[in-house]
């Protein structure tokens, strides 16, 4: 709402402006005599009664090492925070991080107009206005992170950082209750080494091959940094040999522990690394292109405190699938159990398990189910595994829930692109 028009008598016409503002409750009250009328202007009254349905609070930068006193980046490990949520209410807070900032100007003439640089430069000085300084975000700060679900939850913004600004939003759906936001904390620790970039090679793969890649990163310390025994190499999908890891430091081999743990590979050094290079040697599949490959520094006797690992170079840490860009195949490495089903409650071949790969369909639901040799749909399977592969499963019941007939049915598989090939189908025999 913008403006409102006000027609009192005849021959008045009153025009009131304000500034927009999002609101969702309205309550008009004016007060207005007839002996006032023809003296001066009646008092108008505008608000809304309760709270409003949205408030942003955006921090200011925050300065770790101006904070701590030593100007250096710091490891932030989580964000804490203590709110008063009644029921529909909601506080949703996201952080963003950095490690430079940078001035913008904007410039006036004498009279108050905004003009470019180069026109104020020409103007002479009893035409130039004042020159306002603004204080933005580097090139190197992270994008907004996503919403933190909890407290205490590790920092999701890219660290160690110097600098971190949060943004908290307070929503209600009733106007009778709002939010509250008492305490927020960040937990933070020096850096374990002041600068860490990382590289993987090759940068070129085929989509869903068996390659093999070299993660090398190289870091940078102080006399102050205890420097990092632990890696976590985070591999897209998680599809990652842990069988076959060979770890090099400095170019030496060494006796390292290796362990996959959800979409990450992790490894632990047999001793601290301050300043050598590390190289880590593994198997991996790519189904997406454009795939990344990032890293984490930690300690073991700091548990909680993660340092990313920086590309060396922009895109130094992505996987391109060239095959894969001009193909129109959405649908690979499609693996059925069986293609007889036994469903008599032996415990032998009484459902088919299905899993494939599904390429440049982000977002897309694949709709997978069974039909007879009518045509008529018997079953949609739903999907009992997400990642990289899709899975899903059919124990030989139709919608109903009955066991069906023996005899052929069609296992008919849509990625429900819009373009590409994306249907697959397949024979299924039904015995028992």
């Amino acid at each position: 709402m913008c403006s409102s028009d006000l027609f009192m008598l005849s021959d008045r016409h009153f025009r009131y402006l304000f500034k927009p503002r999002k609101m969702r409750f309205l309550f008009w009250h004016g007060f207005l005599t007839g002996a006032e009328w023809h003296a001066r202007m009646p008092e108008l009254m505008l608000f809304s009664s309760g709270y409003p349905a949205q408030v942003v609070l955006r921090s200011d930068f925050i300065d770790m090492g101006a904070i701590v006193g030593d100007g250096r980046p710091k490891a932030i490990k989580a964000l804490h925070w203590e709110a008063e949520l009644p029921p529909a209410t909601r506080l949703q807070l996201r952080s963003r991080s950095g490690s430079s900032l940078q001035e913008e100007y904007t410039f006036y003439d004498k009279i108050g107009s905004e003009i470019t640089e180069a026109r104020y430069s020409s103007l002479p000085a009893v035409l130039k206005g004042a020159v306002d300084t603004t204080v933005v975000i580097g090139a190197d700060w992270s994008d907004w992170s996503n919403v933190y679900q909890a407290s205490g939850e590790s920092f999701q913004s890219e660290s160690p950082r110097r600098f971190v600004q949060l943004e908290a939003i307070l929503s209600t759906e009733d106007l009778r209750v709002a939010p509250i936001l008492d305490e927020l904390v960040i937990e933070y620790g020096d850096a374990l080494v002041q600068d860490v970039r990382g590289r993987i090679a090759p940068r070129q793969a085929t989509p869903n091959a068996e390659t093999r890649f070299t993660y090398t990163l190289w870091n940078s310390v102080v006399a102050e940094d205890r420097g990092f025994d632990i890696v976590r190499l985070i591999a897209p999908g998680g599809l990652v040999d842990a069988q076959h890891v060979d770890v090099r430091i400095a170019g030496a081999e060494v006796d390292a522990e290796v362990r996959v743990e959800s979409d990450s590979l992790r490894i632990d050094l047999p001793s601290a690394v301050r300043g050598d290079s590390l190289e880590i040697a593994f198997s991996s599949r790519v189904l997406r292109n454009a795939a990344v490959f990032s890293a984490e520094l930690g300690r073991r006797d700091e548990p909680g405190l993660w340092q990313s690992v920086e590309p060396a170079e922009r895109r130094g840490d992505t996987v391109y699938l060239p095959a894969l860009v001009d193909s129109e195949r959405l649908i690979d490495d499609l693996r059925l159990s069986a293609r007889v089903v036994t469903p008599n409650g032996d415990g032998i071949g009484d459902a088919l398990e299905v899993d494939f790969v599904v390429y440049k369909a982000d977002g897309l639901q694949p709709l997978v189910h069974i039909v007879d040799l009518a045509g008529r749909r018997r079953a949609q399977l739903q999907p009992v595994a997400r990642g990289e592969r899709a899975a899903y499963r059919w124990d030989g019941r139709d919608a109903a829930g009955a066991v069906v007939p023996p005899g052929l049915y069609m296992l008919h598989l849509d990625v429900g692109a819009a373009t590409g090939r994306g249907v697959v189908v397949r024979t299924i025999a039904v015995v028992y």
